[in-house]
């Protein structure tokens, strides 16, 4: 009995290696999609970089049934080669095709093929597992798909060999085509819908422009990539050709969106002001950027063992965060707190069970991205309520503020409105006091100017030097009051230069202007010239006073500058155009000096105020800016041009309007009672003047002299008359610019008749005419224009040998007066005040004086009128002497 016991068990080891080499049968035909068949087949182990023939592997003692040892299936991170082996058959009536799908479909690499049982003969081989591209298996698909076809009772041998670097799990299944191609199309469907969905949520809250609301956006968008990878998704949608690049996008999202997790919890949380939670997200992205670029030149294991541990690092740093963010009082506070826990829970669930592979697996999770977004929802919630929260709170604020600033605003403008009226108060007492002291002074500055032009209008009636000289006198003491006049109007607050045009006799105004620039050039012994444009208009309308003073100031500042030189005035016209305004002329002046000149990178400063090219001259540098103002005034322009110790040439152009020739500026304006009275008895005199105006005035004029006078209005006329003539005129006045003829031409006409009479002539332009030295002297006298009626009347006495009889009407007055001094009653005051005017030469003070008496006293009125007139005339020691018969 023991003997057969012993038998039986030796016959038991000898057939048992026959026994294992026995291969299972698999039949088809009753399995479905749910089932794994890898269970149902035998598996051999074997080093990962080994190889082996079919052949050979077959042959091998070691295989084992897998239901035996069911944990070979599963090798996470880490590399393994095994081999499958299954005998299929079709135990139905019909052929039976099917597609085998092994999963997980990221396995790196696989080896199928179809035997013949028996004789082992290679029916079909396919390679499939990610490292293979789609495009070279015969089912193009990222799955890994074996086809089988079987036909009734048809049997054939199943040889597989995996290799990979991570096998978390290994599952087989069993697929009918169409089956397999509807799933496969509605799981993509599921992705596209998804991806879809996030995109747009993700644009939506890109285009916030809002720092938490891109947060959200991206951590969103890394988790469904993660998801959506685990099968394939991103990889196939981005890249035809499947390879290592699916691990490193689902590493990089993994990463990625456990670093935007953390990062989201630091500023929805309230903690990117803390002075140390603020740097953790900057951290923790530079920790994903640093292990996503590593991720690349690592193999799968070591890939998979790196994320582990980051992910494991992230999840224990959010965990230190949460006390930080306990300790932010504020009312939705736990509520994030109680969100962001329960992503991290789910989070760290998966981190656990990818690293300690318990039921983890390489597929979408509808559920993780579920909760995700539920999540991401209510912090979107919390934040849009938080916001408005703060709007509210800012809007509250804004207002108390707005209430606060108007209050403080209205105190502050009620103190401001104090002090204002308190300091208008003092600038119109300022004011007032200013005002009170520039008419003063201004006052009396007329007074002694009023008594310089009497006297200069008394000697102007001389003949010679004495009488030009005294005509410039008078002219500059003219420019003077206009002067005053504008310091008059800025006492009374009108400080714009208003321009004042009249009407002007242009060559008189020149030559006046260049009497006072020879008196200016003569300081520094320098040679006057003066050069004019003979077709000039004799009458032009232009600010006489602004015009003056720019001359003027050229001509002082070049006369300060040159010494032993020249110094040259020239006038003449640019060019004549037609405007809106009628004709203008564009008259150019030019001033030249044969001065020190000027560097030319200083020409740009000249007309700056208080620049001054040199330290040593005189002046205050405000001349050329005057200069530059008073041009522009008049609406010229104004140019510069110098070479160092060669001279400078100033050049500015005014427009100007021809003028008229009227009554107005015909005649030099002087006190009636300056003029000297003669008696004509009926003498005639001849008036040849085209001026209507000046016609008349010379007609009245000579009238009541008493003259009989004949009045032509141009040559021709007058040289017929003379020649239908038979008695000559006693006088002719005549013009030299005449129509058809010349008053030269009415010269020589009446000197052809008699040499002896007395022929006049009255000219704007008689000291340019060629003749006045050829010929000056032909005529009895030679009168410019504006006429000087004082110097007109002695001329034409003189011509004509009429008495004065000034003097007779002068005593006549004086007797006047003394028969009525005995009625005359003025107080000692105003005695005393109007010698202290005398004193003072105050002339307008003692004609006003003289106009309140003959007010208050009527019967002093020709007391008073006689003093006015003497104080006109400048005669303070005949009203001296009036004062004392009245004592």
């Amino acid at each position: 009995m023991l003997l057969v016991r012993v038998i039986g068990l030796f016959c038991i080891l000898l057939l048992a290696p026959l026994l294992a080499r026995a291969e299972s049968v698999l039949d088809l035909s009753v399995q479905d999609s749910k089932t794994n068949l890898a269970s149902m087949m035998q598996v051999l182990d074997v080093a990962y970089g080994e190889r082996h023939e079919p052949y050979q592997i077959l042959d091998e003692a070691s295989w084992v049934p897998v239901e035996d040892t069911p944990a070979i299936l599963a090798a996470p991170r880490e590399q393994s080669s095994i081999w499958l082996r299954v005998v299929l058959s079709n135990d139905s009536d019909m052929p039976l095709y099917r597609w085998l799908e092994i999963s997980p479909w990221a396995l790196d690499e696989i080896d199928a093929w179809l035997l013949v049982p028996d004789t082992r003969q290679t029916v079909g081989h396919w390679r499939i597992g990610a490292d293979v591209p789609v495009e070279s298996r015969e089912i193009k698909t990222t799955r890994a798909v074996v086809p089988v076809s079987l036909n009734a009772k048809e049997q054939v041998l199943l040889l597989l060999h995996v290799r990979s670097n991570h096998r978390p799990a290994l599952v087989i299944t069993s697929w009918n085509p169409v089956d397999f191609v509807i799933a496969e199309r509605d799981r993509y469907q599921k992705h596209s819908v998804l991806f879809a969905i996030v995109l747009t949520l993700f644009v939506v809250l890109l285009l916030q422009h809002n720092l938490h609301y891109l947060l959200l956006a991206c951590w969103m968008l890394a988790l469904f990539v993660l998801e959506a990878e685990k099968e394939g998704y991103i990889s196939y949608l981005l890249f035809s050709e499947q390879s290592d690049i699916g691990l490193n996008i689902r590493f990089m999202s993994s990463l990625l969106e456990k670093s935007l997790f953390i990062a989201v919890s630091v500023f929805f949380l309230g903690l990117n002001k803390h002075p140390y939670w603020r740097w953790v997200p900057i951290g923790v992205l530079g920790v994903t950027f640093l292990a996503s670029v590593t991720g690349f030149f690592l193999d799968g294991v070591a890939v998979r063992r790196l994320a582990s541990g980051v992910h494991i690092f992230f999840a224990l740093l959010w965990l230190c965060i949460v006390p930080a963010a306990i300790k932010i009082s504020a009312r939705w506070q736990p509520f994030l707190i109680g969100l962001l826990s329960l992503n991290w829970l789910v989070t760290t669930l998966l981190i656990m069970s990818f690293a300690l592979n318990i039921h983890y697996s390489l597929s979408f999770s509808l559920a993780r991205i579920g909760i995700e977004i539920m999540v991401i929802v209510g912090l979107l919630l919390i934040y849009v309520l938080k916001q408005r929260e703060y709007g509210r709170m800012l809007e509250l604020q804004l207002r108390e503020s707005e209430k606060a600033e108007r209050d403080r605003l209205e105190r502050a403008v009620a103190q401001r409105t104090q002090e204002l009226n308190q300091a208008l108060d003092a600038a119109h007492k300022a004011d007032a006091s200013k005002t009170k002291f520039l008419s003063r002074v201004t006052h009396d500055l007329k007074s002694p100017l009023t008594s310089i032009m009497g006297y200069s209008q008394l000697l102007s009636t001389e003949q010679g030097k004495n009488g030009q000289m005294s005509r410039i006198i008078y002219d500059s003491a003219s420019h003077m009051l206009n002067l005053i006049n504008r310091l008059i109007d800025y006492a009374r607050d009108v400080t714009s230069i208003e321009m004042n045009e009249v009407d002007l006799y242009l060559h008189a105004f020149i030559n006046n202007v260049s009497h006072e620039g020879r008196i200016l050039a003569g300081k520094n012994n320098n040679d006057f010239k003066l050069e004019v444009d003979e077709l000039l208009p004799s009458v032009i309308r232009c600010d006489e006073t602004l015009l003056r003073e720019v001359l003027l100031n050229l001509l002082d500042n070049a006369a300060k500058y040159t010494v032993n030189g020249d110094i040259a005035l020239r006038i003449y016209d640019r060019n004549t155009h037609e405007s809106e305004k009628g004709s203008v002329l564009q008259l150019v002046c030019e001033v030249e000096d044969t001065g020190c000149g000027i560097d030319a990178e200083e020409h740009d400063q000249l007309f700056d105020p208080l620049f001054r090219v040199s330290d040593k001259g005189e002046g205050t540098g405000l001349g050329l800016a005057i200069v530059k103002e008073l041009v522009e005034r008049m609406g010229g322009d104004i140019f510069l041009s110098s070479v160092p110790n060669k001279g400078t040439c100033v050049r500015f152009t005014v427009p100007v309007k021809p003028g008229r020739e009227d009554a107005g500026i015909a005649v030099l304006k002087s006190p009636t009672r300056m003029l000297p009275l003669y008696n004509a008895d009926g003498l005639e005199a001849w008036v040849v003047e085209d001026s209507e105006q000046i016609r008349h005035l010379l007609y009245m004029e000579l009238s009541e002299l008493g003259f009989t006078v004949v009045t032509f209005a141009d040559a021709e006329s007058a040289i017929n008359a003379l020649q239908a003539k038979n008695t000559m005129p006693d006088i002719i006045l005549t013009d030299y610019r005449l129509p058809k003829a010349s008053g030269g031409a009415v010269l020589e006409a009446a000197r052809a008749i008699d040499p002896l009479v007395p022929v006049l002539l009255l000219s704007a332009t008689w000291y340019l005419q060629p003749e006045r030295q050829e010929t000056g002297e032909c005529y009895t006298a030679l009168l410019g224009k504006p006429v000087d009626l004082a110097l007109l009347r002695h001329e034409v006495a003189r011509a004509c040998g009429l008495a004065d009889i000034q003097a007779s009407n002068s005593s006549e007055a004086h007797s006047s007066g003394s028969v009525t001094a005995s009625s005359i009653v003025i107080n000692e005051d105003s005695i005393q005040q109007l010698e202290v005017w005398l004193e003072l030469g105050a002339v307008t003070d003692i004609t006003e004086w003289c106009e309140q008496l003959g007010k208050q006293h009527p019967e002093s009125a020709c007391f008073a009128e006689e003093l006015s007139a003497l104080a006109q005339r400048g005669d303070f020691k005949a009203i001296h002497r009036r004062l004392l018969e009245l004592s």
